[in-house]
Parts: C-alpha cells; structure tokens; sequence
C-alpha cells in the first residue's frame, strides 16, 4: 500500500481552510459579484437612455436559468453594434442570475463554477479597454467608451456615473479574480486529498504511475474530470526525494493567518433566522403591486370581452341566455415565453375567473408577510424551516404570476379591438417592481444558505452552536 502518512494533518488543514474560506472569504466574493453587477447595471441603462446601444424588447422575459460562459466570439461583419447590444442585453441578464439566483457556496463554487465565473468577469476586459485588444466583446466596448466620452457636457452626472462604473468594474474584476484563485488552490488540494485517500491509497507503490492511476480513476471516481498535472503533483509530494519540503509548502498555503495564534474565542454564530424574514418582508413588499396589477387586469379583460363579436358568437349567446346555459369558463390561451428555456416557447392556459380570485386571494397573503405587529411576531416564533418553506413556496408562486401575467399582458394589448387599443393598461412597470422583489427575495435566501453553511462550519470546528 502506498504511504500517505501525512494525510490525516492535511486533512486537518483543509478542513480549517474551507471554514475560513466559507466564513470570510464567500461572504467578500458575493459582496464583490454584487458590486460589479451594480456598476455594469448603472453602465449598460445609460448607454441604452443614451441610444449608444439598443435596449432588448425581450431582456425582462429572456431570463438565465443555468450558470454557462457568456459569448466572446468574434461578431458577424454586419450589423456588430445590433449584435453587441444583444450581448449586452444577455450579460445583463447572466449577471442577475449569479447575483441573485444562484446558490453561491463552498460546495457550488467547484473548478467548473470558478472557470465559468472567471470567464464571466472577463467577457470585457474593463483595465485594457482598446480597440487593439484580442477580445471583440472589449474591442466593441472600446469604441463605444470613446464615443462616450467625445459627447458634449451636456449631462455631467451621468458622464461622471459612467467613468466611476469603469473604475468599479476593473476594481471588483481584480477583487472577484483573486477571490476566485484561492477557492481555485483549495479545489486542487482538496482534489488530490481525495484521490490519496479513495485511490492512491489502495495501490501499492510500485503501482503507482499516471497511466495506471489513469486507467482506475473512473471506476472510484465516476464522471469525475482527469487533472494529470495534479496526480504528477501528487506523486512527487508523497514520493519523490523533496517530500517532505513539498508537502510543507502545501501544508503552507492552507494555512489560515493568524489561526493557531489567536487567543480572542470564535464567536457563536448568529441565528439565520432573520435572513428569512427579511426574504419574507421582500416578497411580501409585491402585494401592494398584485392588488395593483388585478384593477388593470379586470379593465382590460372588460375591454377584451366587449370586443366586436362574430355572427355566430352572438347566436351562440342568445340561445345559451333562452336555455338558461351557465356561461362558459372564461380561458385565455397561447404561448408565452418560457424562462427554463432560454427564451423557448411553452403553452399557456389560463382560466381567467379561477386566476381573479388566486391573484386577488395571494395579494392579500403576501400583503400581511410585509407589515409589521402581529404578523412580523408570527414570523419570529415560527420554525426556520417553515419560514423556508413559506418563502420558498411564495417565491415559486410569484414567479408562476410573472410568467403568466406577463403573457395576459400582451394578450390582451394584441387581443382587443383596435380602437380600444388605447385604453389598455399596461403592466410592465408592476412586474419589474414584482421581479425585483423576487430577485430580493431569493438574494436573502441565498445570504441564509452561506450563514448556515457557517454555522454547520462552525459546529464542524467544535465552535458555537
């Protein structure tokens, strides 16, 4: 058998990085994400207020639903601002999906996820931006950025917000990127751990070669990726002549300053309990809107029932009136965009009277999750996992409202005649105000899911809980 005697204080080590990783470092990459999104969100509007670039009719409904690369490849000779605009458009999107959607933790953020995030940082790079660079997305972006600023002065605040934006963006791109490297070190040592403990340790030395190593890797290791570079690195840390100084300088960069000769006691950690809450506040804040959105909604479908009707709907009314017919459901059906799809098309089926009252029922449930009194003190004596579940729950439900309103909207816009096509309300502004408390929402579900990690940590350490 191979042996791998110093992997019980390695593993040690690694245990003490990924707790310190998780508790100090997780929370200052969100916080830089976060405030690279909000200096690229302040760029993107006003180059779209400007004109400078073409604001995406679709952008809202087009939602990412998967962590991918976002696209660097070189733009088609016509139309490149048309097709840079959209790129824009998409990066918007993907960075709000990061930001706000997806489930940032020590056991996501993988070498995958670290490739991916690192690529999205740099779809432009925002500290080179020139016309030379190799990159199209920041040779487009170049251009645009000296178009910008031979504007005349007519708007100097937002020629200011504009130039602070860049300088934001280059900064959180340095931050985020140094970040990411140390999540990057500590997967490759974390990997080789494992295939000491599960693989290397099973084989007897003589065995112990790439190839072979190579040849038995899927069979412990299932769908697993192959690092050849890191079993060299391996072998020669537990096998060569220089051992024992290798495994030092691994033994090394895990360390966590400041460790082992703090005196001062680790903090209990906080309860996540007002995460949920907060999620549940945010949520909640979208009930004024729905009450909002239903007094639209009612005007119109009244607009689109007394359409000019056909010869034979009007018989078919009159002998349903003689007969003393119960009407028929009210169902307003076609396609809408589908936001699991990447903008794909599904079918939509709404029965309008059943929707009313749904819609009328969840804007009073979601309109008491915002006040304060007596329902903020259920909220504090529930169970954090019944708070989850009632956000989760509520979450779910506003996004199902979204989708669909989103399409009765434009039902109703394209379905009624054309003289009233004036007097539709339309609700786009309602269902940003809605999105945004969504995206608040899963923002502070996702804060929940770091602080327990912490905790679990934490209680891993022997500390606290």
């Amino acid at each position: 058998m191979a042996d791998n005697s110093w992997l019980p204080v390695l593993k040690e080590a690694l245990d003490q990085r990924h707790a310190w990783l998780s508790g100090s470092e997780l929370p200052k990459l969100r916080g830089s994400l976060r405030q690279f999104y909000a200096a690229y969100s302040t760029l993107y509007n006003i180059l779209v207020s400007r004109g400078t670039i073409k604001p995406d009719p679709y952008k809202n409904e087009s939602k990412v639903a998967n962590l991918v690369m976002p696209e660097t490849c070189a733009f088609n000779e016509t139309n490149q601002l048309d097709q840079f605009s959209l790129r824009l458009a998409n990066y918007d999107n993907q960075l709000d999906y990061i930001v706000n959607f997806y489930t940032l933790s020590g056991e996501t953020i993988t070498q995958e996820t670290v490739k991916i995030l690192l690529a999205v940082v740099r779809f432009i790079d925002w500290a080179h931006t020139t016309p030379d660079s190799s990159s199209p997305n920041t040779q487009m972006m170049a251009g645009i950025i000296a178009t910008e600023r031979q504007r005349p002065a007519s708007d100097p605040l937002s020629a200011k917000n504009f130039d602070e934006s860049l300088k934001k963006l280059e900064a959180a791109t340095k931050e985020i990127t140094r970040l990411l490297k140390e999540f990057s070190d500590y997967n490759r040592e974390f990997y080789k751990a494992e295939v000491r403990e599960q693989l290397i340790s099973n084989m007897h030395q003589s065995e112990l070669t790439i190839s072979n190593i190579k040849k038995k890797f899927p069979g412990v290791f299932k769908g697993r990726p192959f690092y050849a570079e890191l079993i060299e690195e391996i072998l020669k840390e537990d096998f060569s002549p220089s051992a024992q100084m290798l495994q030092k300088k691994v033994l090394k960069s895990l360390a966590v300053e400041g460790a082992a000769q703090s005196k001062e006691p680790a903090k209990k950690p906080e309860s996540c309990k007002p995460y949920l809450i907060e999620g549940l506040n945010a949520i909640g804040s979208a009930g004024m809107t729905l009450g909002e959105i239903f007094a639209k909604l009612e005007l119109n479908h009244k607009l689109y029932q007394n359409k000019k009707k056909s010869f034979g709907e009007k018989i078919k009314e009159i002998f349903a009136a003689i007969l003393n017919k119960e009407p028929e459901p009210i169902v307003y059906s076609g396609e809408s965009i589908d936001p699991n799809k990447n903008g794909g098309m599904m079918k939509e089926t709404i029965p309008y009277n059943q929707f009313r009252d749904e819609l009328e029922k969840k804007s009073k449930i979601l309109r008491a999750l915002a006040v304060q009194g007596s329902a903020a003190s259920k909220l504090e004596v529930m169970e954090e996992t019944q708070l989850s579940e009632l956000l989760d729950r509520n979450t779910r439900d506003l996004q199902i409202y979204l989708r669909q309103l989103s399409f009765l909207d434009e039902f109703f816009k394209s379905g009624v005649d054309k003289e009233d096509k004036g007097k539709v309300k339309g609700i786009k502004p309602e269902l940003s105000t809605i999105r945004n408390a969504v995206s608040k929402a899963l923002s502070k579900k996702q804060d929940y899911m770091a602080a327990q990690e912490e905790v679990a940590q934490f209680k891993k350490l022997g500390i606290g809980l």
